[in-house]
């Protein structure tokens, strides 16, 4: 891998790794702030079922990294795994107001939830880069760091998208 290749991953990992780090600042002052309504051994179930499927869903996303920049199954798997964690936090959401769940005791688990949503996403991330990375060949590198986004908060780049898709503007 060549040298503005490796600079172009270690600033997109930086990048990710803050943008992590912020979001699970945010997630653990909310928790700690509603602390008095957690339910432990909620927490812990939340955490070891979280931070399991994290793993498993953050190994395959680094493994569809590696695939040609313009191979459209990579990206519609990614933005169905966003949908289908919107479409997890919704059902929570109305189990939670059928239960009538405390706000405060819905929203404190929901923030260890994200919180360990983001710690384990970024603890894999950061695993695979470091171990899985240097195995690969220099095809699926040069993939990895294509593909990779520079911010988790904006993964997909408008221009990118209309490439992929070949959308055009209508004149009409």
């Amino acid at each position: 891998m060549n040298s503005s290749v490796a600079q172009e991953l270690d600033q997109k990992v930086r990048r990710r790794k803050i943008e992590y780090l912020v979001l699970i600042a945010i997630q653990a002052f909310f928790a700690g702030s509603m602390s008095a309504v957690l339910r432990p051994f909620l927490c812990l179930g939340l955490i070891l079922s979280t931070s399991g499927t994290c793993w498993t869903l953050t190994q395959y996303r680094q493994k569809r990294c590696t695939l040609p920049e313009a191979n459209r199954f990579r990206v519609i798997v990614d933005a169905l795994e966003a949908l289908f964690l919107m479409l997890f936090l919704t059902v929570f959401s109305i189990v939670a107001l059928q239960y009538e769940v405390d706000a405060r005791v819905y929203y404190a688990h929901i923030s260890i939830l994200l919180l360990s949503y983001f710690a384990a996403t970024v603890l894999t991330e950061l695993f695979w880069i470091r171990r899985i990375f240097p195995l690969l060949n220099s095809a699926q590198q040069l993939n990895y760091v294509i593909n990779l986004p520079a911010s988790i908060l904006w993964p997909f780049r408008l221009s990118y998208l209309k490439r992929l898709f070949r959308w055009k503007n209508s004149t009409h």
